[in-house]
């Protein structure tokens, strides 16, 4: 059966691919990629691979590989390199880093343009605290860091979650990125989804984020189309300051990714397993006719913000949580 679409038809354009739902570590702030349960099935890898050459038909124009911790899983390079085979013009990653040094070459040979690494205290005592790994795993990902500097790779940057934890972190983590090079994305916490109210940052602690950002210079203009990423400029980097976790549906279907869970559902909310939809077992049972089905009301799900009427409790955070200054 061959597909045809509509010209009118929304495109996925942003898939974030989940390849497992384990991790080496346990941080404490943890949304496991909207991957709230345990799953009891996963895709082998033929199967992700035969569901993205048929997804890439929608319109795909950036992939990112994020599952747990996706380097966990030995063929994930390889997986990359295929995503550039099918025709998808932008790669990415997301890894905690601590597995970067047994997988370089092979990530630098996967084409893969941007690798992103949560990394949120330089700090030993920290990082045990809230990533739950030891200081073997914060010295592999900072030596994965110095493999990734000198690689080929085009783009990196780093992804700090900032909680009550590490909070007095924040200007060194700058103060590094700027060192190595590497852009910064700051994530405030937001306890959205059951982690624990002790490392949230309170009001005052909010504010004082604000208040070092304001002592940066603001490259993203006031009308910048996604409220939530406003860029300032600290040094030779970008730094980058993510002030809401959850958009309302609207404008993350606009704005946001669509998602292919690592047991083959497409996932339009990252904050809610309502509304996932399951297109690995149509996949296998080869009943196409109800595989694009499914895909396209995932599509129009995320794209039309459809989202509102499985959470009805839902709050807009469009306007971010971070107090602005009187």
């Amino acid at each position: 059966m061959t597909i045809e679409i509509k010209d009118n038809f929304p495109e996925i354009e942003r898939l974030r691919i989940s390849v497992n739902d384990v991790c080496n570590l346990n941080c404490l702030y943890c949304h496991r990629d909207g991957q709230l349960t345990r799953r009891n099935i996963r895709m082998i890898p033929k199967e992700r691979e035969g569901i993205l050459i048929e997804l890439v038909e929608y319109g795909i124009h950036e992939a990112k590989v994020a599952a747990m911790e996706p380097l966990l899983n030995k063929d994930t390079p390889n997986f990359l390199k295929f995503l550039k085979t099918i025709g998808i013009p932008r790669t990415s990653l997301t890894t905690n880093g601590t597995h970067i040094l047994n997988q370089g070459k092979k990530l630098e040979d996967s084409q893969v343009d941007e690798i992103s690494i949560s990394l949120d205290t330089l700090d030993n005592s920290t990082f045990e605290y809230l990533n739950q790994g030891n200081s073997q795993d914060l010295k592999n990902t900072l030596n994965g860091l110095i493999y990734l500097k000198n690689s080929t790779i085009p783009e990196i940057n780093l992804n700090m979650t900032l909680t009550k934890a590490n909070l007095g972190d924040l200007e060194k983590m700058v103060n590094f990125s700027s060192e190595m090079g590497f852009d910064l994305r700051v994530i405030p916490l937001i306890t959205l989804m059951g982690q624990p109210s002790s490392i949230q940052p309170n009001l005052d602690e909010l504010k004082k984020i604000r208040g070092y950002f304001n002592t940066l210079q603001r490259i993203t203009p006031e009308d910048g189309k996604r409220k939530a990423y406003i860029d300032y400029r600290a040094g030779d980097i970008k730094v980058t300051l993510i002030d809401a976790l959850c958009p309302d549906c609207e404008t993350c279907g606009k704005d946001y990714a669509l998602r292919l869970t690592s047991d083959g559902k497409l996932k339009p909310c990252l904050v809610s397993e309502n509304g996932e939809i399951d297109i690995l077992t149509p996949y296998r049972k080869c009943n196409m006719e109800e595989f694009y089905e499914k895909v396209q009301n995932a599509i129009l799900f995320k794209k039309k913000g459809l989202m509102k009427y499985f959470i009805p409790d839902s709050k807009s955070f469009n306007g971010g949580f971070i107090p602005q200054e009187n």
